[in-house]
């Protein structure tokens, strides 16, 4: 809906346009055509990381509840490292009290509610046989590294596929 009013020195125009009419576009939400919904980037210091390949560390925890699409973990680490280095699998999150596995780094604390609100489930993990530069993100795939989450690029996940990965577990 588009309505005029007069200002004493200018005539300006308001637009009210519902949230859902601005943000989709064919059903899709902005910018969905080049990501992947079953995809998304974390960061994740290396001390961490290192626990998740030995095998200690058996969920990812996080403040913040990923959609249910969500697959895939793309694992940015941070400084030194500085790249993508690994992929993992995962399901539907877990909640404080539902992890119940002492063996895994950080998950009777979980379980008490002394840390974050969502357990992700380590099921499988991969190595990128090269790792991913944040420079290579930006230029190649246009992503900017952040201390968050986001999505993956479909180019990202096309261009290296899992299979083409080394499978640790």
């Amino acid at each position: 809906m588009v309505r005029e009013t007069k200002h004493p020195r200018q005539v300006c125009e308001i637009r009210t346009v519902h949230y859902d009419q601005a943000v989709l576009h064919q059903g899709k939400a902005t910018g969905d055509e080049h990501r992947s919904l079953e995809h998304v980037l974390l960061s994740i210091k290396p001390k961490f990381m290192q626990l998740i390949v030995e095998q200690k560390k058996n969920h990812e925890y996080r403040n913040y509840k990923l959609k249910e699409t969500v697959k895939h973990i793309w694992l940015y680490e941070t400084a030194p490292t500085s790249a993508i280095t690994y992929v993992m699998s995962t399901t539907d999150p877990k909640a404080p009290g539902q992890v119940q596995e002492p063996s895994g780094v950080g998950n009777d604390d979980f379980d008490q509610g002394l840390m974050s609100k969502f357990g992700y489930p380590i099921i499988e993990l991969w190595r990128l046989r090269t790792p991913i530069t944040a420079t290579q993100l930006k230029e190649h795939f246009g992503i900017t590294s952040s201390q968050g989450w986001r999505y993956a690029t479909r180019k990202l996940v096309e261009e290296l596929p899992l299979h083409e990965m080394d499978k640790l577990f």
